[in-house]
């Protein structure tokens, strides 16, 4: 299973941020960059770490924190 680390990272490297930008009650939607491409670019990004998100559930999603619950990672 992924880190929160790994998973911060990734949605970094996505929005085009620094993970330290990154915490639970961060609003992704503050980033330019997170638009509907992105989200999707995301989800695939989270996959390839192992990370399932089901597209469903990403309209849930609004902050990091969010993000990492629909993950089923513990915050």
């Amino acid at each position: 299973m992924a880190s929160i680390d790994e998973i911060r990272n990734v949605v970094a490297e996505v929005l085009e941020a620094e993970p330290s930008q990154l915490s639970l009650d961060t609003d992704l939607y503050s980033f330019p960059a997170f638009d509907s491409v992105q989200i999707l670019s995301l989800l695939v990004a989270l996959s390839d770490i192992g990370v399932n998100v089901e597209q469903s559930e990403i309209s849930d999603v609004s902050t990091f924190g969010d993000l990492l619950r629909v993950s089923g990672i513990e915050s």
